[in-house]
């Protein structure tokens, strides 16, 4: 889902991507992560509440924007349906 910012930036929110094993852990380590689940948001925003989520999942790993605010079930079952689609 395409999301424009009130400061004109766009960002593909809800898409995921699969990343690597490298990248998953250079984003763990870089900030202090914030928690949810089996996975983390980034520690810091792209703008207002959205942030880089990460997750771990059958020894793959996994990013897209979500809001801060967004529940883990809601994340979830978005991966769910992303890896049933590949």
């Amino acid at each position: 889902m395409l999301y424009i910012s009130k400061y004109g930036y766009s960002y593909n929110i809800e898409e995921w991507q699969e990343i690597s094993e490298e990248k998953y852990e250079e984003m763990f380590l870089i900030i202090p992560p914030i928690f949810l689940g089996s996975g983390f948001f980034m520690g810091e925003a792209f703008e207002e509440d959205l942030y880089n989520f990460f997750i771990k999942r059958n020894d793959k790993y996994y990013n897209a924007i979500f809001s801060i605010n967004d529940t883990w079930e809601k994340i979830k079952d978005s991966l769910e349906s992303f890896i049933k689609a590949q």
